[in-house]
């Protein structure tokens, strides 16, 4: 499920997966829809359900949701408007690679990185591994080999991510930065 609201001129969208917010088929299909609804310029928020900003499908690598992956990631690393991820929590697997192709990440906790369950790693598309070892890149880390996931604190001082002044005020502050389209650093 997704929810679409608009704030200030800003348009929200508020990612709400199944489990803790896994971004399976639909809700990417969703997602890249919302997108182009939006309009190419429109300042954008990302946010997430909870304590979960986004976390991977746990399935296998089925084409459908491979292809629904580089839809929505792309959709959002090539808007032209301001992007901004507020993270309310955990970006894990493909919601790492959602955080990435924004412009600004807000993160108030949780973790954010790449994880393994029992049945193995979120899968991955093309568009997806490429925004998630940019993303590695621009920590100082390579893309790991098994899981490797950062603090807030830590991503803050990898310069991944911005806290919020007001932790209270995530998605308010969110606003203001896609508002302000101010100069933020590139995406990763």
């Amino acid at each position: 499920m997704l929810d679409l609201e608009e704030r200030d001129g800003v348009a929200v969208i508020h990612l709400r997966g199944h489990g803790h917010n896994r971004l399976d088929t639909a809700l990417l299909r969703r997602l890249a829809a919302a997108m182009e609804y939006i309009g190419p310029t429109r300042p954008v928020v990302l946010t997430g359900h909870r304590r979960t900003f986004a976390i991977g499908a746990e399935s296998t690598a089925e084409p459908a949701l491979l292809t629904a992956q580089d839809a929505a990631l792309t959709a959002v690393a090539e808007h032209q408007g301001p992007v901004v991820a507020a993270l309310n929590g955990d970006a894990l697997d493909t919601g790492f690679a959602l955080a990435a192709a924004a412009d600004v990440r807000l993160m108030d906790g949780g973790l954010i990185g790449t994880v393994a369950s029992p049945r193995g790693f979120a899968p991955l598309s093309a568009v997806g591994r490429e925004l998630v070892r940019t993303a590695f890149a621009r920590c100082g880390a390579s893309i790991p080999s098994g899981a490797l996931a950062f603090t807030a604190s830590e991503a803050e001082a990898a310069g991944f991510v911005q806290r919020p002044r007001r932790l209270a005020h995530l998605l308010d502050e969110a606003v203001q930065h896609a508002r302000a389209g101010m100069g933020v650093p590139q995406r990763a």
